[in-house]
């Protein structure tokens, strides 16, 4: 396998059912609004800025040009008072009856009078005062923006200017969020596989809130503070040795990359945050290896407790030979519509889960076998037991970010299958030797997310 290990450790070796992994080393405003807006759609000159800062009446002086004025004009915090009124360009022409061009001035004296009779109106009548004024030319109609002065509710006098037969339309002025996550995760930076799979891109839409995700595998730090509050439950089939149980690293990475907790000022982010860990303890270290095995019993019961108390995910960062017992299992697992993902053997193609066409078998990005989902497993960073974080290099370090992406996409649907999971991880790669990139599968998953998926990331080299 050619592992790439802790000084100190020594390599890893392919057992019985072996988790496919090497250790690394140790590491502990307000948006505004434009200043002005262009009087002409079709070209770059913009009107100047009103130089009134206050939310003064139509016939004040220093009020921006009539043909295209700006926001700017009323105070900061106000957007809760800000109406939207549309006019049909007809009939606003017909008000002005003019020259547009020529009533171009800032003194309501020289606006056509007609225009200026209405517009005092609306503002005298619903208690308004005009803030902006523009064209959407493309779909044949003006706007107008009004600050209402808060002596009645805003949804009255929406509901009274539609109403009013020269208005076309009425509406709240609204406010919309930029879908972007700024957490202050410290590693954050140094998580190159989820940058590549743009899965923190995708979080203003899902983290994996209240997924569960089975992590069969070591056991796991359950008191380390990037995972604490991930866990919902953990059973250790192997022992009864509590403090082995939160001391092995194995478990402790693969949950990490699944689900360590975002924005807490510690460590990284996991690819589904705020994902429901339920770590299965079926594998153990052995005395003479570095390495950690499970068995067909051991791996038996933790899939048969995953599968009895519905688990949505089931992530196996292992391989091994074909076992029939186990095989039974994961088609049980799969006929509860539970997802089961497992880890490429970079040495054998036929190893035990990966082989199984129900399985989301996932290899190392530019592994010389190739899986049929790629995804980052080179220094790749996560938990470690007491409170640590190491680099990580194997495929089940990849297999643990498509558990987190699908936590991603079960989040938004469900009831989504293992089939139709594996579609959509399929067609989120952009070629055959491509990463599974979370980005577009949230968008191919969720058609009404505005998603913009086209800053990608790339990996470090190997």
């Amino acid at each position: 396998m050619n592992p790439i290990h802790r000084v100190g450790v020594v390599p890893l070796s392919l057992l019985t059912f072996v988790l496919l992994s090497n250790l690394g080393c140790a590491t502990q405003g307000q948006p505004g609004l434009p200043e002005s807006v262009s009087t002409d759609e079709n070209t770059a000159d913009a009107l100047p800025a009103s130089d009134d800062s206050s939310s003064a009446s139509a016939s004040s002086k220093g009020r921006s040009t009539m043909m295209d004025t700006t926001i700017g004009t009323y105070g900061a915090g106000r957007e809760d008072q800000l109406i939207l009124v549309t006019m049909e360009t007809l009939n606003y022409e017909e008000l002005v009856d003019g020259d547009l061009a020529a009533a171009n001035s800032s003194d309501i004296a020289d606006w056509p009078g007609n225009f200026a009779q209405f517009l005092q109106a609306v503002e005298t009548n619903y208690g308004i005062t005009r803030v902006a004024d523009w064209p959407l030319n493309t779909i044949g109609i003006r706007c107008l923006v009004f600050e209402s002065d808060g002596s009645r509710s805003r949804a009255d006098i929406v509901a009274a200017l539609n109403n009013d037969p020269v208005i076309e339309t009425a509406q709240a002025v609204q406010l919309f969020n930029a879908q972007q996550s700024n957490y202050n995760d410290p590693y954050l930076p140094l998580q190159h596989g989820l940058h590549a799979l743009q899965a923190d891109q995708v979080h203003g839409w899902s983290t994996g809130r209240d997924v569960s995700v089975a992590v069969i595998d070591t056991g796991l730090d359950s008191e380390h503070p990037d995972l604490a509050e991930s866990l919902v439950d953990v059973r250790n089939f192997v022992d009864t040795d509590t403090q082995q149980f939160l001391n092995d690293t194995h478990g402790t990475a693969v949950a990490g990359i699944i689900a360590a907790a975002a924005d807490n000022d510690t460590g990284m982010v996991g690819v589904a945050p705020e994902a429901k860990i339920v770590g299965l303890k079926a594998c153990w270290r052995r005395s003479d290896s570095a390495s950690a095995t499970c068995n067909s019993y051991t791996l038996a019961k933790a899939l048969n407790y995953a599968i009895g108390n519905e688990v949505d995910v089931i992530n196996l960062s292992l391989a091994g030979p074909r076992d029939p017992l186990l095989e039974r299992l994961v088609g049980k697992a799969i006929a509860a519509n539970i997802v089961v993902v497992g880890a490429q053997d970079p040495a054998n193609q036929n190893a035990f889960p990966s082989v199984l066409n129900t399985v989301i078998g996932v290899d190392q990005i530019n592994q010389p076998l190739g899986g049929r989902f790629l995804a980052p497993g080179s220094k790749v960073l996560s938990t470690a037991p007491t409170n640590h974080y190491e680099f990580f290099d194997g495929t089940s370090f990849s297999a643990a970010h498509v558990s987190g992406v699908v936590a991603l996409l079960r989040q938004l649907q469900p009831d989504i299958t293992p089939f139709e999971v594996a579609e959509l991880l399929h067609s989120s790669s952009e070629s055959e030797s491509a990463a599974i990139n979370a980005c577009r599968a949230v968008a191919l998953l969720d058609s009404g997310a505005k998603i913009d998926c086209s800053q990608s990331q790339s990996l470090p080299n190997s």
